[in-house]
Order: C-alpha cells, then structure tokens, then sequence
C-alpha cells in the first residue's frame, strides 16, 4: 500500500456498506417523505420515483466521497470510513423533512445548520490527523482484520446517526405512505398502513374512510382499524388536510363540496337530502352516525334503504343488532340468530369481568374488530 493511500480492500468494504445501506434507507424508509417533499417544491408538477431517486441519491453520495472528499482529505485514509461523513450530513438535511402547513415556505428543518457545524468540525478533524503518525501497511492479516471491523464501527455510527437527525416521526411517515398508496389507486394497501401497529389520527380515520369506500368495503371492515376523531374526520377541514392526494377526488367521489366551516355529517345529510350523495359514497352516510355512537339516525338513514332480502355489511349488522337491544321501539326490526349469538356472549364477559383493564383486555381478543367494541370502549 502506498503511502497515504487505504488498502483498496477496505475502501471497497467501506463503498459498499455505504451505498447498500443509503440505498435502502432512501428507498425502504424515507421514500414517502421525499415524495411529499418534491411535490411541494414542485408545486405538484414533478413526482419522486422511489427506485430512480434512491439510486440516484445514493450514487451521488457515493461520489462525493471518493471523488471530492477523498482527494481533498488524503489524511483521513487511515480511517477512510470518514470519507463518507460529508454525504451523510448532506442525506440527514435532505431527509429533516417536516409536514407544514399549506403556504409555508419550507417542509426542511434546522439539521441543515447542525450538518454545517459538524463539517466545520469534520474539517478541524481532518488536519488534526495530518500530524498522527502514518501506518504504511499491515503487519498481519489480523491486524487488517482489526482495521476493517473499526471502519465498520465508524461507518455504523455515521449512518445511524445520519438516520436520528433525519424524519423519523411515524405518524409522518404513515400519512405520507397512505396519500402515496391513494394517489396510485393502491385502495387496500393505503387502509392498511397502521392497522397492525394499532396506529391512527384523524388524517389516517380520512384515508381509511376513502380507501375502504373505493373499495366497497367501508361497512365491513372500518370499525376493525383504529379510529381517531368523530365523523368529521372522514372529510378535510382547515386542521385536517391532505399534502399530496388531491381532496377534489374524496369530493367527486361523495358527490359534492362542504360549505366552509359545515362538518362532515352536515354535508353529507345534505347532499343525501338533494339527491347529490353517489350511490357509492351512502356508506358514509351511515359511517359518519356510527363513528358518533348515534345509532338511532344511522337505523332511520338506512331505513330509507333498507329491504329485509339485503344483505347488510357486518358493521350494519352489529349496530342494528345493538339497536334493538338498547332501544324498546326500534326504527328496524332486526334478529340475526349469529348476530344475537354473539351479542349475548359479548355482553357475558362484560359481566365476568368486574375489573375495568381485564375486561376490556378480554373483549379486545374476541370482539376488538367489531362496532360492539367501538361503541361500548371507545374513549370519547
């Protein structure tokens, strides 16, 4: 090995573990945010390709640090990990992404400012090993060994800390994923971000409620996910807007535009009332009175409607089922021998569990995907 030169073996070991693992940060984690991001700064014009961005990111990385940084910092060669500290601060400012409000300026934060002072630092570093005594070589394949394994070291805790300084937030991620899914028309892949986290928001309740509808299956399945919110979530408001799916779809496919300032319900009564509610985009109709627990308008809703040759989604028929046990003069008259199976066992391990964690833990198991569930545990 010449002198000021790391052995190419351990360049090539450092190359690699960068670029694999850059890769796969920009493309398994951060891809949403940077597609939230370009699609801000673009205005909506331009798209972020997960594949073609990740690779691209990722080469230019990569070329930094062997074509800009190596030649310019040839004393970092005996820990030549180092290389790659400029591009990871650069990647932790690209990915400081925040979700702003509409008309705010920049969806970056601050790390940029953190990343500026530790190449400062990085820099100070760089002629501080100018005067530490030069190694020419290795005296033994163990002691290569050693080398390789402490810029492996070095290497981790540059990426993991380029990871910690970047969006980590879950719930961002989650937003972003779901609009991303929407906008690809991936309707079941966006209902199901969060789900087996056990993850919402009222932001996640409105993809949800679209995704499912698109699907046809917002009576059978919506009470199975996490709600956040009441029946206002399922449209945009001021506080709850959607960055990168176009709300005018969501409108189209319910058949109209709020008032500003009217909620959700409102609007949807009012458009069912004009004739304007799409056949298609009823369910909410009957959604929005089950997520308010009031069961009494979501029976004379659905009454409208209703023929006993239906066969109603399992949600309608478990608030309907509930309907007729809390009320004496029920708006439908309804008896389903499973449902009233069910019902009777539910309410049973509400009796054999006096202590309020054992039974709601206990009913979670067995009825946690039902309206019963939502109904009788939701916190308001």
């Amino acid at each position: 090995m010449r002198r000021g030169e790391a052995s190419p073996l351990l360049n090539t070991i450092c190359t690699v573990f960068f670029a694999v693992f850059v890769f796969i940060y920009i493309f398994a984690f951060q891809k949403d945010m940077l597609f939230y991001a370009q699609h801000v700064l673009s205005e909506g014009n331009t798209v972020f390709q997960p594949l073609i961005g990740a690779l691209i990111i990722t080469m230019l990385g990569v070329l930094l640090a062997l074509c800009v940084v190596r030649p310019l910092c040839r004393h970092l060669y005996k820990l030549p990990a180092l290389y790659f500290v400029p591009s990871a601060l650069i990647l932790a400012a690209l990915t400081d992404i925040h979700v702003v409000p509409f008309g705010s300026q920049s969806v970056f934060g601050h790390i940029w400012i953190v990343a500026a002072v530790l190449l400062v630092l990085f820099c100070f570093v760089d002629r501080l090993m100018k005067n530490m005594p030069i190694a020419t070589g290795y005296s033994s394949s163990t002691d290569q060994l050693g080398v390789i394994c402490m810029n492996l070291f070095v290497m981790l805790f540059i990426l993991c800390g380029m990871i910690s300084m970047g969006n980590t937030n879950e719930i961002d991620h989650m937003h972003m994923k779901a609009q991303s899914a929407l906008r690809g028309r991936q309707y079941e892949e966006a209902s199901l971000v969060g789900k087996w986290e056990g993850c919402s928001s009222e932001k996640l309740t409105m993809i949800r409620g679209y995704a499912l509808g698109k699907c046809g299956q917002l009576g059978e399945h919506f009470f199975e996910y996490p709600i956040a919110g009441n029946s206002s979530a399922l449209l945009p408001t001021k506080n709850n807007r959607l960055e990168v799916f176009p709300e005018m779809r969501l409108y189209q496919f319910i058949g109209g535009i709020p008032n500003e300032g009217m909620d959700a319900r409102e609007c949807l009564r009012l458009l069912e009332k004009r004739g304007c509610l799409r056949s298609e985009a009823k369910d909410y109709l009957y959604i929005a009175c089950l997520i308010d627990k009031d069961i009494d308008a979501f029976a004379r809703y659905l009454e409208q409607d209703y023929d006993t040759t239906m066969v109603l989604p399992k949600h309608y028929r478990e608030a309907l089922t509930l309907h007729n046990h809390l009320r004496a003069n029920p708006v439908i008259e309804y008896s389903l021998p499973e449902m009233e199976a069910d019902f009777a066992d539910f309410q049973e391990m509400i009796k054999k569990n006096p202590d309020k964690v054992l039974r709601e833990s206990a009913l979670r198991d067995s009825y946690g995907n039902t309206y019963w569930y939502y109904y009788y545990f939701r916190k308001e």
